[in-house]
């Protein structure tokens, strides 16, 4: 009996370009096909909600995990299904948040749908394509508890800050900014979602860069993009080829051999 896998998607740098929103029809091809034959297929991202649907293929998918795993998404039933709870406190990263709007520095936080800033971040495409709101906005978001992940520049972030918010974890990405998130949060997360969910199949996760790295440890096999970075190349159980040579389709067709 072909076995049957839950395949797990990185965004960036593995489906589309750093910040863009088109994923190759070959790519789309192959994730429809793999579909066909019983495997499940999931998004799994950093982005928000709204960010991961302006992907155009995302309607491929049966489940977009968003936030590192804090949101899950149906895309059948159109509606988020899992919430984690447990997330940053809001009041905690509250001076975090006065410091950045001050500093003008450019960031960004995502709640639970969608990404917010206090100023235009388009610089970094569309995966930050934040909604420009005010700061009576954010600390109504702060008093609803409603901050899931902040992001920054690498200008905004020193060892000072790092060692002070001892409950988040500071991870560096390339495009230079920083993914800030609760302790422990990561992509792992995701992994976790779905071996409890569909026990019967085998996790595969698909990635490039330092985000990946905790959802690629825990799955079942893990696939590196050819454009990875060298620490995700040296771990992964198998290579696929680049993004640009659609490496998501090889990994399909060629590695796992659906």
């Amino acid at each position: 009996m072909q076995e049957k896998y839950v395949i797990l998607i990185d965004v960036d740098e593995t489906l589309v370009e750093n910040g863009k929103t088109k994923v190759s029809s070959k790519v789309l091809e192959s994730l429809e096909y793999a579909r066909s034959k019983g495997n499940i297929l999931a998004i799994s991202t950093g982005r928000s909600v709204v960010t991961t649907k302006a992907i155009d293929g995302y309607k491929h998918f049966d489940y977009i995990a968003c936030l590192m795993g804090s949101v899950i998404y149906s895309t059948k039933e159109d509606k988020i299904i899992y919430e984690d709870k447990n997330k940053i406190n809001s009041e905690y990263v509250k001076p975090l948040i006065k410091y950045f709007i001050d500093s003008k520095c450019e960031w960004t936080y995502k709640d639970d749908n969608e990404d917010k800033s206090t100023l235009d971040i388009s610089k970094f495409g569309n995966r930050f394509n934040a909604k420009i709101i005010t700061k009576d906005e954010v600390n109504k978001d702060i008093e609803n508890n409603k901050i899931f992940q902040l992001l920054a520049s690498k200008n905004a972030i020193n060892d000072e800050i790092i060692d002070t918010y001892k409950d988040l974890d500071f991870v560096f990405m390339p495009g230079d900014y920083y993914d800030i998130l609760k302790k422990g949060s990561s992509k792992a997360n995701v992994v976790k979602y779905f071996k409890q969910h569909f026990p019967k199949y085998k996790i595969v996760a698909i990635g490039d860069s330092n985000n990946d790295i905790p959802m690629l440890e825990t799955a079942d096999i893990s696939i590196a993009m050819g454009n990875a970075n060298q620490t995700v190349l040296n771990m992964c159980n198998f290579v696929t080829k680049t993004l640009k040579e659609d490496g998501v389709s090889y990994a399909i067709r060629e590695i796992l051999k659906i």
